[in-house]
């Protein structure tokens, strides 16, 4: 389990250094375009020879919602995918789009691991005393937060577990918090993105 963590962790670190600092005017056609848009439907669905994803299909189900991690009052939008499963821990690889000054977008990260139903807390973190993202894992609680446009990482504690609520009542409840996260099918993307 810890190499899993370890390995998670790598990723994580190696699509911080790798994400893009380009204008993207929208980040759902971004998302679809970086991902989806060589498939070819035209002999049934599309195994993933590469993961523990299942095959994609006009089904496909892509997730998004919004919400605001930098406290500057602007929305971010974090997008995942059935495709963007890490394996059997529940666990999806998300991708984030940071507003720019021009009103546009930029991708901060390609992989954000979560759950499909989003964070653990989004918003102004004690420890770090700025806003940020928290996730909670077996051996640690960590912090996200954005650094002169640079995704970072700082751990706010390494000995308690995540799940354990008494020690961090603001971030971690009983119930996973409402993102009102929007579900959209491939298909549907692929209608709208084709040209």
């Amino acid at each position: 389990m810890k190499s899993i963590f370890m390995f998670v962790v790598f990723c994580l670190v190696m699509s911080l250094s790798s994400a893009e600092a380009q204008i993207i005017k929208d980040p759902l056609r971004d998302y679809y375009q970086r991902g989806f848009s060589h498939v070819d439907f035209s002999k049934g669905s599309v195994p993933d020879t590469e993961g523990p994803s299942p095959p994609v299909t006009p089904q496909t189900q892509i997730y998004y919602f919004v919400a605001d991690f930098t406290g500057d009052g602007r929305n971010s939008l974090f997008i995942t995918s059935e495709q963007a499963t890490l394996g059997a821990h529940g666990q999806y690889a998300w991708s984030i789009y940071c507003p720019a000054a021009s009103g546009e977008y930029r991708l901060v990260t390609d992989f954000l691991a979560s759950g499909i139903r989003g964070f653990d807390y989004i918003g102004y973190i004690d420890e770090i005393k700025r806003f940020g993202i928290i996730i909670g894992s077996k051996y640690a609680v960590a912090a996200y937060y954005l650094d002169h446009g640079v995704l970072k990482s700082q751990a706010i504690d390494r000995e308690r577990r995540h799940d354990n609520a008494d020690y961090f009542p603001k971030y971690f409840h009983a119930h996973v918090p409402d993102y009102h996260i929007t579900t959209i099918a491939l298909d549907q993307l692929m209608r709208k993105y084709a040209k």
